[in-house]
């Protein structure tokens, strides 16, 4: 499903490989230049049914840690709202494109549609994700397919995440996040 949305709505996939990057700072008494990575993203039109989608870096699902974690600190161990188990990012270059993404998964007749949470939204408290701004919808799945395997009541989270949000995103922001959320018990 997400790589026909992508596919539609221009969305990229993020791969596994990153690229250097450099940034400047300074201070009254100083310059700093300092080197991190960003990651790389494919448009999912340009790759697909080639070699080179074999670089996207499928998310995984959410391991068994976290999950217990989360249905603990937010949901007085109620698994039942953990609902990120299963999830997928698509990142677009712009809020166009990911307005255009959401209306193709709303009305995909396909899908049903648990909720979404607009981190982009100029009302949202960004302190609450950390700076952190995207869109995430919650949905299940319900076709003969998912109903066969009894799974069409699972949800399932889709991140849809402009690019300039995510690169400006590294390994020490994830890090701060983490201990953000850790402080927060979430």
């Amino acid at each position: 499903k997400v790589q026909a949305w992508a596919e539609v709505s221009d969305g990229c996939f993020q791969t596994g490989e990153t690229r250097a990057a450099s940034r400047c700072s300074q201070d009254s008494q100083s310059v700093r230049v300092s080197t991190y990575t960003q990651p790389t993203f494919v448009r999912w039109s340009s790759v697909k049914g080639s070699a080179d989608a074999d670089a996207i870096q499928w998310a995984k699902v959410k391991s068994p840690g976290r999950a217990v974690q989360k249905a603990t600190r937010l949901y007085f161990q109620d698994f039942s709202y953990v609902v990120d188990l299963c999830r997928q990012s698509i990142y677009f270059d712009s809020v166009q494109d990911l307005t255009c993404c959401l209306r193709v998964i709303t009305s995909d007749p396909e899908v049903a549609v648990v909720r979404v949470k607009n981190r982009l939204d100029p009302q949202y408290d960004s302190a609450e994700s950390a700076g952190f701004r995207n869109v995430l919808v919650n949905l299940r799945v319900v076709t003969e397919a998912t109903m066969d395997l009894g799974v069409e009541t699972h949800v399932c989270e889709v991140q849809l995440i402009l690019k300039a949000m995510e690169r400006i995103k590294n390994d020490d922001g994830h890090r701060k996040y983490i201990s953000f959320r850790n402080l927060r018990g979430e």
